[in-house]
């Protein structure tokens, strides 16, 4: 796969292991995560033998995603505010991507900005035994689980700054909606977050047509209403 994409490269990206939270969704959300990569999900998901990789993990271990990535992601769901820009048009709209052909995964597809949130961005690293890690900032005040959840937020933002070039001053802070589990037999899970931007489209379309830090992952934007995309997926 490299040798066919040389923009490939392997990183070490959060697993997903469970999200837990009250039975009526008013409480607080607690993720369990641990660590996998990137090379992981290209050869378990996306290999040849997924299959037998999940039968094989749900006979011996009892779970059938054992011995695949669940890699997790985060889907940033970015929509226009109607309060900040109400001359762009009476209802809201969202930002949607045509992913490129250099992209490793679902080339062509149109999809939600959107990334990983990096462990080493916060120092984390696992060790070879993949039982243990590393953490560069042991001594930070801020406790490790928060600078997870601050990594969580902060990626997203990132994400759409490096791929449609709005600045981070544009955009609202995230707010996470849930977990968007790919469909079987691929195991990565998306945390997707809501988003406005107070730039009207035009504005977008100017800052995304200038060039972004990752504009090769995407060949064109979408900037379509929030009632038409409802009624091509409900």
């Amino acid at each position: 796969r490299m040798h066919a994409n040389p923009r490939l490269f392997n990183g070490t990206k959060f697993r997903y292991g469970l999200s837990e939270t009250s039975a009526d969704g008013s409480g607080p959300v607690t993720l369990k995560l641990w660590f996998t990569d990137y090379r992981t999900y290209l050869g378990a998901d996306l290999g040849r033998y997924i299959d037998d990789l999940v039968e094989y993990g749900g006979k011996v271990f009892g779970q059938k995603h054992a011995l695949l990535s669940r890699k997790l992601g985060v889907s940033c769901l970015v929509v226009t505010s109607t309060t900040s820009s109400p001359s762009s048009s009476t209802s809201p709209h969202i930002i949607l991507i045509k992913r490129s052909d250099q992209v490793a995964v679902d080339p062509g597809m149109i999809d939600c900005p959107g990334g990983h949130p990096e462990p080493a961005s916060i120092g984390l690293h696992p060790k070879l035994d993949n039982n243990s890690f590393s953490d560069d900032e042991a001594k930070s005040s801020t406790p490790l689980s928060q600078r997870v959840v601050d990594e969580l937020f902060e990626s997203a933002l990132l994400e759409i700054r490096d791929e449609v070039n709005v600045e981070l001053s544009k955009v609202s802070e995230p707010k996470l909606l849930g977990a968007v589990h790919m469909a079987a037999p691929r195991s990565s899970v998306s945390l997707t977050l809501l988003m406005e931007t107070s730039l009207e489209h035009d504005q977008i379309r100017d800052r995304y047509e200038k060039g972004a830090a990752e504009a090769y992952e995407s060949t064109a934007l979408l900037i379509l209403p929030v009632t038409d995309v409802l009624k091509h997926t409900a």
